[in-house]
Protein backbone atom coordinates (compact mmCIF):
# COMPACT_ATOMS: atom_id res chain seq x y z
CA UNK A 1 0.00 0.00 0.00
CA UNK A 2 1.32 3.43 -0.82
CA UNK A 3 1.72 6.50 1.39
CA UNK A 4 -0.54 8.82 1.11
CA UNK A 5 0.66 12.61 -0.78
CA UNK A 6 0.95 15.37 1.53
CA UNK A 7 -0.78 17.91 0.22
CA UNK A 8 -0.64 21.83 0.87
CA UNK A 9 -4.70 22.56 0.92
CA UNK A 10 -6.26 25.55 0.75
CA UNK A 11 -9.55 25.88 1.71
CA UNK A 12 -11.51 29.11 0.77
CA UNK A 13 -15.07 30.11 2.14
CA UNK A 14 -16.49 32.52 3.80
CA UNK A 15 -18.77 30.66 6.12
CA UNK A 16 -16.76 29.61 9.15
CA UNK A 17 -18.57 26.90 9.98
CA UNK A 18 -18.26 25.26 6.93
CA UNK A 19 -14.56 25.89 6.49
CA UNK A 20 -14.17 24.56 9.55
CA UNK A 21 -15.80 21.09 8.59
CA UNK A 22 -13.99 21.00 5.43
CA UNK A 23 -10.56 21.62 7.62
CA UNK A 24 -11.64 18.91 10.21
CA UNK A 25 -12.62 16.70 6.97
CA UNK A 26 -9.07 16.96 5.58
CA UNK A 27 -7.59 16.37 9.45
CA UNK A 28 -9.66 13.36 9.77
CA UNK A 29 -8.63 11.99 5.71
CA UNK A 30 -5.10 12.61 6.96
CA UNK A 31 -4.11 15.68 5.20
CA UNK A 32 -3.02 18.17 8.15
CA UNK A 33 -1.53 20.38 6.21
CA UNK A 34 -4.07 22.77 5.24
CA UNK A 35 -4.71 26.52 5.82
CA UNK A 36 -7.78 28.72 5.68
CA UNK A 37 -9.45 32.07 4.01
CA UNK A 38 -12.63 33.49 4.17
CA UNK A 39 -12.58 36.53 1.15
CA UNK A 40 -11.07 36.32 -2.25
CA UNK A 41 -8.02 38.87 -1.79
CA UNK A 42 -7.68 36.61 1.85
CA UNK A 43 -7.19 33.48 -0.64
CA UNK A 44 -5.14 35.45 -3.18
CA UNK A 45 -2.68 36.71 -0.68
CA UNK A 46 -2.85 33.30 1.31
CA UNK A 47 -2.06 31.61 -1.78
CA UNK A 48 0.83 33.34 -2.76
CA UNK A 49 2.40 32.56 0.87
CA UNK A 50 1.91 28.69 1.13
CA UNK A 51 1.45 27.95 -2.60
CA UNK A 52 -0.94 25.27 -2.25
CA UNK A 53 -0.68 21.77 -4.23
CA UNK A 54 -4.76 22.20 -3.96
CA UNK A 55 -7.40 25.06 -3.57
CA UNK A 56 -10.94 23.77 -2.40
CA UNK A 57 -12.86 27.17 -3.17
CA UNK A 58 -16.60 27.99 -2.46
CA UNK A 59 -18.26 29.78 -5.60
CA UNK A 60 -21.21 31.76 -3.18
CA UNK A 61 -18.93 33.99 -1.63
CA UNK A 62 -19.40 38.19 -1.01
CA UNK A 63 -17.11 40.63 -2.67
CA UNK A 64 -14.95 37.64 -5.10
CA UNK A 65 -16.89 35.25 -6.09
CA UNK A 66 -15.03 32.05 -6.22
CA UNK A 67 -15.39 32.64 -9.97
CA UNK A 68 -13.37 36.32 -10.38
CA UNK A 69 -11.08 34.47 -7.41
CA UNK A 70 -10.35 31.29 -9.47
CA UNK A 71 -10.17 33.51 -12.87
CA UNK A 72 -7.30 36.04 -10.95
CA UNK A 73 -5.36 32.71 -9.48
CA UNK A 74 -5.27 31.17 -12.85
CA UNK A 75 -3.42 34.82 -14.62
CA UNK A 76 -0.50 34.42 -12.43
CA UNK A 77 1.62 31.11 -13.37
CA UNK A 78 2.63 30.16 -9.98
CA UNK A 79 -1.07 28.65 -9.51
CA UNK A 80 -1.15 27.62 -13.51
CA UNK A 81 -1.25 23.94 -12.40
CA UNK A 82 -2.61 24.26 -8.90
CA UNK A 83 -5.85 21.58 -8.63
CA UNK A 84 -8.64 24.25 -7.94
CA UNK A 85 -11.98 22.71 -7.28
CA UNK A 86 -15.34 24.31 -6.74
CA UNK A 87 -16.47 23.34 -3.72
CA UNK A 88 -20.72 24.75 -4.12
CA UNK A 89 -23.90 24.46 -3.21
CA UNK A 90 -24.41 25.12 -7.05
CA UNK A 91 -24.88 21.80 -8.54
CA UNK A 92 -26.63 22.78 -11.85
CA UNK A 93 -24.77 21.93 -15.08
CA UNK A 94 -24.38 25.54 -15.94
CA UNK A 95 -22.59 26.02 -12.81
CA UNK A 96 -20.45 22.90 -13.79
CA UNK A 97 -19.94 25.09 -17.08
CA UNK A 98 -19.63 28.29 -15.14
CA UNK A 99 -16.74 26.60 -13.40
CA UNK A 100 -14.65 25.11 -15.83
CA UNK A 101 -15.00 28.69 -17.86
CA UNK A 102 -13.35 30.47 -14.89
CA UNK A 103 -10.24 27.75 -14.62
CA UNK A 104 -11.62 25.21 -12.14
CA UNK A 105 -10.27 21.74 -12.34
CA UNK A 106 -12.96 19.84 -10.86
CA UNK A 107 -16.69 20.95 -9.48
CA UNK A 108 -17.84 19.23 -5.75
CA UNK A 109 -21.13 19.52 -4.75
CA UNK A 110 -21.24 20.23 -0.50
CA UNK A 111 -21.35 18.63 2.01
CA UNK A 112 -18.12 16.85 0.60
CA UNK A 113 -17.66 13.50 0.73
CA UNK A 114 -14.22 11.80 1.79
CA UNK A 115 -14.35 9.68 -1.25
CA UNK A 116 -15.19 12.50 -3.36
CA UNK A 117 -12.10 14.22 -2.71
CA UNK A 118 -10.29 11.15 -2.37
CA UNK A 119 -10.90 10.80 -6.37
CA UNK A 120 -10.41 14.52 -6.87
CA UNK A 121 -6.52 13.79 -5.14
CA UNK A 122 -5.75 10.87 -6.97
CA UNK A 123 -5.90 13.01 -10.13
CA UNK A 124 -3.90 15.14 -8.38
CA UNK A 125 -1.30 12.46 -8.04
CA UNK A 126 -1.52 11.04 -11.95
CA UNK A 127 -1.23 14.82 -13.15
CA UNK A 128 1.98 14.74 -11.33
CA UNK A 129 3.65 11.93 -13.18
CA UNK A 130 2.45 12.82 -16.54
CA UNK A 131 4.57 15.92 -16.14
Amino acid sequence: MSAKPQLRILVVDDDNDSATTTAWLLESMGYPDHYIAQSGPEALELAQEVLPDVILLDIGMPGMNGYEICRELRRNKLFANTLIVAQTGWGQDRHREMAWFAGFNEHLVKPLRPVDLEAVFAKLGRRALSV
